[in-house]
């Protein structure tokens, strides 16, 4: 009977089938030996050396030495002496610039009393937990940072996940796959197993040090961890009962751990066999079953409400998205705009200093021109140049040094006036491009008073 029961149980959880109580078992099986354990008395711990998490650490050593297929991938990772992919330093502004941009705003943050804000260090973390291609997410900061606090947002954007695909079905009864068949104590019962899409949400808080643990999974239920106007109630009346916090606004969380805590919860949870008056997690839910058209009613409103939420957050994530890209716009837009000026700023200098080489330049080439008819002036006579005497000679090479000499100062002016012409036809392009650079800036609608306001809401936005 107990082999058939555990051979049902694990074809359901996906441990496959279970070894026929045999002296060897075939590889790729598993094999369950049971004892009696007697109960520990209130208040007294278990030794490490006795612990149930012996046998999943040798099994995860043989696994990690045999056949790593078995072996998750966060384990393996965290198994693994290679070092991790990707590592980021939030000191650094480039990279905490990256992670609190909208794009990768996380939707969701704990109701905290106050509604006040991340850090936008902590922001920055809660985001890129969710946007790493990594197994592992580890967050260092020094004690009293606020790693706790950034524990609660990335539970609630998990949350949030999870209400996602939750809210993506039609119906409830479409959340679990079709119902298998188990026998215990000779009695067949149907039990659901939700579909691997609702899979995967679950959170465990481990740590080694009992103490911190329990204290955040009983502040989590607790009406202090939230802000009183939400007035949120998350089956708070059963709360109250099966985690005996008197003032709770819901089921959120259990401090488990201890064999005692695990035993009272579980006693407490589903029919309370300490108190028959105290409702359990199965009187609800026999409740909801006498009322189906109401539940489901219920149902389609709560799905209604969530989706019209997270719409809003949708919408506004997405103008958010479009401010920080008009943003990024005005930043290449603005530097563009610099760049020109400071061209312009130099063509206007260069073509002033040609400006003041016009006078030098015309009063050489007048020179020049004087100098030249000087020597025609002065030219020999007709008997002189016919017979190339020593006069004519002198005329002629005074003659011929003037005549360059003009040439060369035309030359020069026009190539002065080329220079004008050219500087101030990139003076007109640059004054063209700072006209567009200035209505592109003007186009992106981007106030710098507005810009702050907008990215201090980003970081602090939230459902409410």
């Amino acid at each position: 009977m107990l082999h058939r029961l555990l051979e049902d149980v694990f074809a359901i959880i996906g441990w496959g089938k279970i070894a026929k109580p045999v002296n060897a078992a075939p590889q790729n099986t598993i094999v369950a030996h049971g004892k009696q354990i007697p109960l520990a008395e209130k208040g007294q711990e278990k030794s490490f050396f006795n612990s149930l998490c012996i046998g999943d650490i040798t099994g995860a050593i043989k696994k990690w030495q045999e056949d790593l297929s078995g072996i998750s991938k966060p384990l393996q990772q965290y198994l693994a002496s290679a070092p991790p992919a990707q590592r980021e330093n939030l000191a650094d502004s480039n990279v905490l610039r990256k992670y609190v941009s909208p794009q990768l705003m996380a939707p969701a943050r704990w109701p905290c009393a106050g509604d006040y804000p991340l850090a936008i260090n902590q922001q920055a973390a809660v985001n890129l937990a969710f946007h790493q291609t990594s197994s592992i997410f580890s967050v260092n900061s020094p004690p009293g940072t606020g790693k706790t606090t950034l524990l609660n947002d990335i539970i609630s954007n998990i949350i949030v996940e999870r209400a996602c695909a939750i809210a993506s079905l039609d119906k409830p009864a479409h959340a679990f796959e079709e119902p298998i068949q188990a026998s215990i104590d000779r009695k067949r019962y149907n039990i659901w197993k939700p579909k691997p899409m609702l899979q995967g949400y679950a959170i465990v808080i481990v740590s080694n040090n009992n103490n911190a643990v329990e204290n955040i999974s009983r502040e989590m239920p607790s009406q202090k961890a939230i802000d009183a106007a939400w007035q949120l109630d998350y089956f708070a009346d059963l709360a109250k009962h099966i985690l005996a916090i008197p003032e709770c606004w819901g089921l959120c969380a259990a401090a488990l751990g201890r064999q005692d805590h695990i035993s009272k919860f579980f006693s407490n949870f589903w029919k309370n066999v300490h108190d028959a008056e105290a409702p359990g997690f199965n009187d609800w839910l026999l409740a909801c079953g006498q009322n189906e058209a109401k539940a489901q009613a219920n149902w389609l409103q709560a799905k209604e409400e969530f989706q019209s939420t997270h719409n809003a957050y949708t919408a506004i994530r997405q103008q958010l998205i479009d401010i920080a890209q008009a943003l990024e716009k005005l930043h290449t837009v603005t530097q563009q705009l610099q760049e020109t000026e400071q061209h312009k700023a130099e063509h206007e200098a260069a073509l002033q200093t040609l400006e003041n080489s016009k006078g030098l330049l015309e009063e050489k080439c007048n020179d020049c021109t004087e100098q030249l008819n000087h020597w025609k002036k002065n030219k020999p006579s007709w008997w002189s140049r016919l017979r190339a005497d020593k006069q004519y000679q002198q005329w002629a090479a005074g003659h011929a040094k003037a005549l360059d000499a003009k040439k060369a100062a035309q030359k020069a002016l026009k190539e002065w006036a080329r220079q004008v012409r050219a500087i101030q036809g990139k003076l007109h392009v640059l004054a063209h491009k700072q006209t567009s650079l200035q209505t592109d800036a003007t186009n992106t609608g981007i106030a710098p008073r507005l810009v702050f306001v907008i990215v201090k809401d980003s970081l602090t936005f939230s459902t409410r």
